[in-house]
Order: C-alpha cells, then sequence, then structure tokens
C-alpha cells in the first residue's frame, strides 16, 4: 500500500500528540486528505526544537501539496541549510524568488545558503565567489525591502560576510547600521560585540554585549560572551566569573551542551585559581567541540594540565591549539614549555622560535630560549 500524504501525517500526529501545540493543529479526521496548512505548524515546531530531519519532511509534504507556496519554499530552504543540503536549498529558495520577486526573506535566506556553503567547506578559497554571489542576492533584498526591521537583517548579513572576506571596516560599518535600524536586536548585538572584541576593541564590546544582556537576560550564550569581553578586557575578572557562572546555570550547568558557554565558564574558573571546576569544564567543552572551533579551550585546558603536572597532556592540547589558531604566539611559548618540561629541549627551542618569530618583543620567549640556549633565533 503506497504511503500517501494523509497517512504521514496521521501516523506523525499519533506519535506526538502529547505536545499541547501538536494536539491544536490535528485534523478532526486523519483521513481526509492533508493539506500544506496542517504540515506547516508541525515543520515550524520540529524546526524551533532543533529537529531538522522531522521538520525537512513536514515542509517537503506542504511545498509538494502546494508548490507555489512561499512559507513552505523558504521554510524547505532554510531546514536544508541546517541539514547541509546547500544544492537542494539554493534550489527551492530561487523557486521562491521567482514565485514571488519581493518576498525579501527567500533573498535573506539564499544569501545564508551561500554563506553556509562557504563556511562548511574544507577548501574555502575555492568557494570564495559564494561569498560575492550572497552579497548580489543581499543588494536585491535591499531594493525591495520595506522595513527597518528588514533593513537591520540585510546589514546584519552583509556584516557577516564582509567579516569571513576579512574586511573588518566594512563588517563594523555594517552591523552598525543594522544596530541603527533596530537597536535591541540581541543578534546584531551579539556579532558587533564580537567584531570589536576581534579588533581589539575590549572597551567598546564589553558596552555591547553589556547592552545585549539587558535585552535578552536568559541568553547564556550572550552572556557567556559578555563574560569573555570582560575577561579580555582584564579589569574586572569578579565580574566576569559572575556573568559566565550565570551564562552556565542558565544552560543548564552539568547539563548543558553549548560548547562555547561552558568553555567560557571553564576559562575563567581556570583564571580564577579554580584548577579542578577548570578542567572538568573545559575536558566537557571540547568533548562539545566537534568541529574544533574554539581553540582558546585547547589553549586553557593544556595550561590546566601543566599546573596539574601533567606536561604529556598538556601538550597534546597545546598541540591542537596551535594547529587551530597557529598565528597566535601565546600558543607557541606554551606548546614550548610543555616540551621542556617533557625533557624535549629541541622541539620547546622550535617552538620558542616561532613565538618570536610571530612576536619579536615577546620577552617571555626569548628568555625561555636564552635558558634553553637555544639556537639563534631569525627575526
Amino acid at each position: 500500500m503506497p504511503i500517501t500524504p494523509s497517512r504521514v501525517l496521521a501516523v506523525v500526529i499519533t506519535l506526538l500528540m502529547t505536545s499541547h501545540a501538536l494536539a491544536q493543529t490535528a485534523p478532526a479526521d486523519p483521513k481526509k486528505p492533508a493539506t500544506c496548512a496542517q504540515y506547516m505548524p508541525l515543520g515550524k515546531l520540529y524546526y524551533a526544537q532543533g529537529q531538522m530531519d522531522t521538520a525537512y519532511t513536514a515542509f517537503s509534504l506542504c511545498a509538494k501539496l502546494e508548490p507555489s507556496n512561499l512559507e513552505a519554499l523558504y521554510s524547505l530552504g532554510r531546514t536544508e541549510i541546517r541539514l547541509r543540503l546547500y544544492s537542494a536549498s539554493v534550489e527551492h529558495l530561487k523557486k521562491c524568488l521567482s514565485v514571488d520577486a519581493k518576498y525579501w526573506r527567500c533573498y535573506i535566506a539564499l544569501s545564508d545558503a551561500y554563506v553556509s556553503q562557504y563556511r562548511d567547506s574544507s577548501d574555502r578559497r575555492s568557494l570564495a565567489p559564494l561569498l560575492d554571489d550572497a552579497l548580489k542576492v543581499l543588494d536585491d533584498a535591499e531594493r525591495i525591502v520595506t522595513t527597518n526591521d528588514g533593513r537591520a537583517v540585510v546589514y546584519n548579513q552583509r556584516g557577516t560576510i564582509y567579516k569571513l572576506k576579512g574586511d573588518l571596516k566594512l563588517a563594523t560599518s555594517s552591523f552598525e547600521k543594522a544596530l541603527g535600524f533596530s537597536p535591541n536586536e540581541p543578534n546584531i548585538l551579539f556579532n558587533l560585540g564580537s567584531l570589536y572584541l576581534s579588533a581589539g576593541d575590549a572597551d567598546k564590546a564589553v558596552e555591547t554585549f553589556g547592552k545585549a544582556v539587558d535585552v535578552s537576560p536568559k541568553d547564556a550564550e550572550l552572556r557567556a560572551a559578555y563574560s569573555r569581553a570582560l575577561r579580555v578586557k582584564g579589569t574586572d575578572l569578579k565580574a566576569a566569573l559572575s556573568q559566565s557562572t550565570q551564562a552556565y546555570n542558565l544552560c543548564g550547568a552539568e547539563r548543558c551542551k553549548n560548547a562555547f558557554v561552558v568553555g567560557q565558564y571553564g576559562i575563567i574558573q581556570y583564571l580564577s585559581k579554580n584548577r579542578e571546576l577548570a578542567r572538568t569544564a573545559l575536558e566537557v567543552a571540547i568533548k562539545l567541540d566537534v568541529g574544533a572551533a574554539y581553540h582558546e579551550h585547547f589553549y586553557f585546558l593544556g595550561r590546566v594540565y601543566l599546573e596539574l603536572s601533567r606536561a604529556k597532556d598538556a601538550k597534546a592540547q597545546l598541540t591542537k591549539a596551535v594547529l587551530i589558531e597557529a598565528s597566535e604566539p601565546l600558543y607557541w611559548y606554551w606548546l614550548g614549555q610543555s616540551s621542556e618540561a617533557l625533557g624535549e629541549k629541541e622541539a620547546a627551542c622550535k617552538s620558542y622560535a616561532q613565538a618570536i618569530k610571530l612576536q619579536s618583543d615577546y620577552k617571555d620567549a626569548q628568555k625561555a630560549s636564552n635558558t634553553l640556549k637555544c639556537p639563534a633565533t631569525t627575526r
């Protein structure tokens, strides 16, 4: 017997009738032909819960029943981005725009599809043209968007793209324009604060993240980012500890699955001289960080292990840190310290030399190199 859309809907509803929201969408008679209007609430519910496979099924059935339904095409395209089905996403989002060229949300999603494909690639250089494609899509969006909220979304996406292209000036300008259109949007505040921090302006970063936390006080990731900015500024570790602890608790403490939140908690516990709490948190953060996105976690866990006289473990973590972020002299210096603790003079000298190459006035690295009587470093 063929599996018809109505049968699929009936099965899904039967499995999940315990959800009040879902119960509100259930048809009176599952034997009647299913409609897109029945699938859309299901897809949105699953999308909000992070169940992308099931959301994809619901949105796909909706789009099949109503091929020109803009919301279905938009929702399906966004879900396919999350599932890394980039070609399919681009196809559905372009179809959405062919149905209605003024449906500006599909422009944003299409731009995001290009950006996500670029980010997900192991060969970003060859896919760099995708970022230009994403900017062209935003040009089209900007011509038809009519609300300040829409303009804020366009400029926020521009800022993200310029940041990926390495143009921090244009990225900052874009995020600031986005904030001008939507002054209290947490996502824009997060992006702008992160950019200020990466540009070395800790004061502006602290101010921006502080505002973001005021706007959205229960957002654990925002609080963790605020704690990081306070830590980098270096003037109030107690406040940084308070923010990171609140973020950790909001996230669920030991049950938290956010690598960034757990990692920031671990880092600030380490700086507050709570080594065991730091070790536990950083070990968990690294397990959660499947894509190894947060090189700081490896660095600080390496420092913790060194203080616990676990030099071999320290070297393993610090090696990972320099592999991810090879331009950070601090990481090379501490990698040298771990090698030195293991009695590996040659490896230590190479690490100190690299640290000095990256930062010629790095006094600690120079002192360590001189103490070991390493070969002269070419600067």
